[in-house]
């Protein structure tokens, strides 16, 4: 069958050069060269092996049952490093470091000799970009990977599309593969970055993309604070992407804005923080996420808070009242925790207005219920001002 496909690209490609002899000799060149990289594309494809051939040949080489009749084997095994092998309890030869060690240092071996096969080379590079492994895993494929990648560049026939993109972005086999694109998908151009993992074919899922997020996050807590500041919307909308680390993100995030000389309040920071870890005065409930912020970060979101639920509570609840708002910038100076006591008027009032509903919503586990206290027409905030308690 590949034999047939080759006849029929041979004769394209003599077709197509006898169809452009007439005309310009750039034009022709150009034109043939293309078929050439469409063939070339296409055995780049053709030549890797199928999953079946892979699954067998990593089974028989975790059992150690590959001879030197059918040593070939070993350069399938680089294709399947992560299969886990169900007949052997899962196990996979990326999470048994003696068995990896051996195949990369039979593989080194190879390219010192020039025999290693660069599509196997391809397989130890798709699978360092596999989601399955592990860091420390990736360190030693890494290794590998730069050790052997001149013998690779030496030895290819012909430039791949992935071999250019190595070529073109070396910091692909670093630590810190996504360093040079940051800039660039901050600013919204995405597309060389996502043309790079298409042509190395790294998974979607693969750890690469939440790396690209920390490379992003990095990047702009280095900036100055009015830099970092304007690119807090796309950091909360890469880890709203990838929120695989989104804790740790976060904090870093949160830490690096209470470095800014201006602490004022970032709102879709503030709504992203307590959407994600609810309530800042919640910190020492069972499971809360704002325990393991250090205490003047927690202080300043809980600040933020405060001040948006004491302005919403003197805007539209005690105006009922006629309650004087000069009390409320002084008050904002000082507390640093309130608990609200709702009566069932404002419980009403909740049902109707949205703006309540929702302080109604982010308090809810910090609020007093009409049912727990005597007078239903109380409607109070109690606060901590220093060492004491306070109520409005």
């Amino acid at each position: 069958m590949l034999s047939n496909q080759l006849q029929i690209d041979l004769s394209t490609l003599t077709s197509v050069l006898k169809q452009n002899m007439s005309e310009s000799l750039v034009d022709s060149s150009e034109t043939f060269l293309n078929e050439c990289q469409a063939v070339v594309s296409r055995y780049d494809q053709s030549t890797k092996p199928n999953d079946s051939e892979v699954y067998q040949a990593v089974l028989l080489y975790l059992k150690g049952e590959i001879g030197e009749d059918i040593e070939y084997l070993f350069d399938l095994v680089a294709f399947g490093l992560y299969l886990p092998i169900e007949s052997l309890g899962n196990k996979c030869v990326a999470y048994d470091q003696r068995k990896l060690e051996v195949l990369l240092n039979r593989y080194r071996a190879e390219a010192g000799l020039g025999q290693l096969w660069e599509m196997t080379w391809l397989g130890v590079l798709q699978a360092y970009y596999q989601p399955e492994i592990r860091f420390s895993e990736q360190n030693i494929l890494l290794q590998f990977l730069k050790d052997t990648y001149p013998y690779v560049v030496t030895h290819m026939g012909h430039d791949t599309a992935w071999l250019k993109a190595l070529k073109n972005h070396p910091d692909m086999l670093t630590r810190e593969p996504c360093h040079s694109f940051v800039e660039r998908w901050l600013a919204g151009r995405e597309q060389p970055l996502k043309q790079v993992a298409n042509d190395l074919q790294i998974p979607d899922q693969s750890w690469f993309w939440q790396e690209l997020v920390r490379s992003c996050i990095k990047f702009a807590a280095d900036k100055p604070d009015e830099d970092f500041k304007k690119l807090i919307p796309q950091l909360l909308a890469l880890i709203r992407e990838r929120p695989g680390f989104l804790d740790e993100d976060l904090s870093t995030i949160l830490y690096r804005y209470h470095q800014c000389t201006d602490k004022n309040v970032n709102e879709e920071l503030k709504d992203f923080a307590v959407w994600h870890w609810k309530n800042p005065k919640l910190r020492y409930a069972p499971g809360s996420k704002w325990i393991q912020i250090q205490t003047p970060v927690w202080q300043m979101v809980l600040g933020w808070v405060n001040d948006a639920h004491l302005r919403l509570f003197f805007e539209r609840i005690s105006a009922r009242y006629g309650a004087g708002k000069d009390r409320l910038s002084s008050w904002l100076r000082y507390i640093a925790w309130t608990k609200f006591v709702s009566n069932y008027e404002a419980n009403r009032q909740q049902q109707k207005d949205p703006e309540i509903a929702r302080i109604f919503e982010a308090e809810e586990a910090a609020l007093v219920s009409p049912e727990e206290v005597r007078d239903h027409r109380l409607d109070v905030f109690i606060k901590i001002i220093g060492d004491y308690l306070a109520t409005a």
